[in-house]
């Protein structure tokens, strides 16, 4: 067992002559890895590369892949030699940590609200990058690393929007989930705090809403959603949420839900909350 340099002709070597019998290489796992290490978020862990007592490599596929792929010139791994063929078996067996974990391990995050956080963060960040909220595009901008720094740049605004969506919940549960009321109070916010919350709080509460309103036929939509009587993602609710938020904000009124509902099946461009 040692600490080593890997180059990436060490790396191609080892993936083209040594990497035999192994699972079938997650080109999802790949394209994570491979973003961290080019922009500079790959840390040294102690997580070894480990081969057998052939010289052959029985875990670390997926970390070189990535390495040859993303162009750095070498990396510091772990390396671990001589294991007998029986001891394969027994690697990669557990539960990976999630980003989740992340939050309540290392910045203290109450478990229950580490969890959509998380989440929310991954439907923020693919909104600020103009993908579907539920595209497994954006999957290279959605590792724990990034999770983190996006956490630790907008620690008190997303906590502000946990308190929200936390409140929400008390006694209204059902439109909208912790995470989804999380993620557009965050966005909302970020334009007006209190318009946000303005915006929001009927959604959730059924209280106050005008007949015939954006909010009228926003919250039908929503309330057909959680009793299972529309089927619609999560990337429709989300931009059909951000149409209704936009159309108030020029003092307009769709005619009814269908001309408010958001299809990305059908429409080319994403809206932006302005």
């Amino acid at each position: 067992m040692s600490i080593a340099v890997i180059g990436e002709g060490e790396a191609s070597e080892i993936i083209n002559e040594k990497n035999h019998g192994n699972r079938r290489l997650d080109r999802n796992r790949v394209a994570n890895y491979k973003g961290d290490m080019r922009d500079g978020d790959w840390k040294f862990n102690g997580d070894p590369i480990r081969f057998c007592e052939k010289g052959i490599l029985i875990d670390g596929q997926h970390r070189l892949s990535a390495m040859i792929d993303s162009g750095v010139k070498e990396l510091t791994f772990l390396v671990v030699e001589g294991i007998k063929a029986q001891g394969k078996k027994t690697i990669d067996i557990g539960k990976p940590r999630t980003p989740s974990d992340m939050l309540a391990i290392h910045h203290h995050v109450k478990t229950r609200d580490a969890a959509a956080i998380s989440s929310a963060v991954k439907t923020i960040v693919l909104y600020n990058n103009r993908l579907s909220v539920t595209s497994r595009g954006g999957m290279s901008l959605l590792t724990i690393p990034k999770i983190e720094q996006f956490f630790i740049s907008n620690r008190e605004s997303l906590l502000l929007s946990m308190k929200f969506s936390n409140t929400s919940m008390i006694n209204h549960a059902g439109v909208l989930s912790r995470s989804e009321c999380l993620s557009l109070h965050f966005i909302l916010s970020g334009i007006n705090l209190i318009e946000a919350e303005i915006f929001l709080t009927p959604l959730m509460t059924g209280a106050g809403i005008v007949s015939n309103s954006n909010s009228y036929h926003l919250r039908n939509t929503l309330l057909k959603r959680a009793m299972k009587t529309l089927k619609i993602s999560w990337t429709d609710v989300f931009y059909t949420c951000i149409k209704a938020w936009n159309k108030d904000s020029v003092g307009a009124v769709y005619t009814g839900e269908e001309g408010l509902r958001f299809r990305s099946s059908q429409c080319g461009a994403f809206p932006s909350a302005r």
